[in-house]
């Protein structure tokens, strides 16, 4: 699964397609959280806001968002989650 994402965001990002990037970055952030890798995936979840956002993706920054809390609370950082 990670081949095929970094293969898909690869073709994402050289066609400047925003939107789809922060889809594939946020998949690859949740797939870093069910390995218990919070740290990665909260990189990987700013990373995909950022890309939300220059996208004007506002349905995608929330679902990014709710993900980053859930994380932030999983891992023990409560008062971040906030």
């Amino acid at each position: 699964a990670k081949a095929v994402l970094a293969d898909a965001l690869a073709a994402a990002e050289s066609q400047g397609a925003l939107g789809y990037q922060a889809e594939l970055v946020l998949q690859q952030a949740l797939i870093a959280e069910r390995e218990k890798d919070a740290a990665t995936a909260l990189t990987l979840l700013t990373r995909a806001t950022d890309l939300a956002l220059k996208a004007g993706g506002n349905r995608i920054v929330a679902e990014i968002a709710l993900e980053a809390a859930r994380v932030q609370r999983q891992s023990g950082r409560i008062s971040q989650a906030e």
